[in-house]
């Protein structure tokens, strides 16, 4: 046995907590954990919370004059949260929407996400890199003054989008609209006219509120198309259940 090493293995254990920690702040994020197995003493300090809020701060590149998020205590905490539920890259910043966004939303299968914003525009993206806009439509156009949330179907087929819509003076609702995501750019073009004509329709009808509207799918605008139909739903209920696959 190599009787030299043996003595620097136990010397370690002679170290101080000072000492130790000292030559844990050399260490990565891995490395920290995995020396965290040695021993209990060892997998104590590993735990330290100013090691971890070194490694916080280097690591995801977080300017040091920003604080723990409030409410938190613990940094190995935050650095957990950070690693495990939020990205860890910024690959791309999108800039389609004029004002804040309030909701994005997945598709199942992971191939698109939709987006709200205050500025009335829903937006489909491909989740391509870079990111690629597939759909878009203004809700202003049927009063809307901002789109609040969005949900796919089962089958990523349908998009439910809710919205506030203005009504009378110092008057608000909220409203529902579904949107057929297989609609193609031909079918689109051609339904000009019958879109002017339903957009009267809901007009027409907003003043039924306790009545609830029948549900149509209508394709969303792509790039260069317009809407041909859309129907306001005013009873979420009736709209989710006609949402299911």
């Amino acid at each position: 046995m190599d009787t030299s090493n043996s003595e620097l293995d136990e010397s370690w254990n002679y170290a101080s907590d000072i000492v130790l920690l000292d030559v844990f702040q050399y260490l990565n994020a891995t490395e920290l954990l995995i020396a965290g197995k040695v021993c209990r003493r060892w997998n104590r300090l590993s735990m330290d919370e100013m090691l971890w809020k070194a490694l916080f701060y280097k690591d995801f590149k977080i300017d040091r004059n920003i604080g723990i998020m409030p409410n938190k205590t613990s940094w190995l905490g935050e650095y957990k949260r950070l690693s495990y539920e939020t990205p860890m890259v910024c690959h791309e910043t999108l800039r389609s929407h004029s004002h804040q966004v309030l909701h994005v939303s997945f598709a199942h299968n992971g191939s698109m996400f939709a987006t709200t914003s205050k500025d009335g525009y829903i937006i489909v993206w491909e989740s391509t890199f870079p990111v690629q806009m597939k759909f878009h439509h203004d809700m202003k156009s049927f009063s809307w003054q901002y789109t609040q949330f969005s949900q796919f179907n089962q089958s990523d087929t349908l998009l439910l989008v809710s919205g506030v819509h203005f009504g009378a003076a110092n008057s608000t609702s909220g409203e529902i609209a579904v949107f057929s995501l297989q609609g193609t750019s031909d079918e689109i073009e051609g339904g000009d006219s019958e879109a002017s004509s339903f957009q009267v329709d809901i007009e027409n009808r907003r003043g039924l509120a306790r009545q609830p509207e029948k549900l149509l799918i209508s394709p969303l605008d792509s790039k260069h198309t317009r809407l041909t139909k859309v129907r306001i739903c005013k009873d979420i209920l009736s709209a989710l259940t006609e949402l299911q696959p």
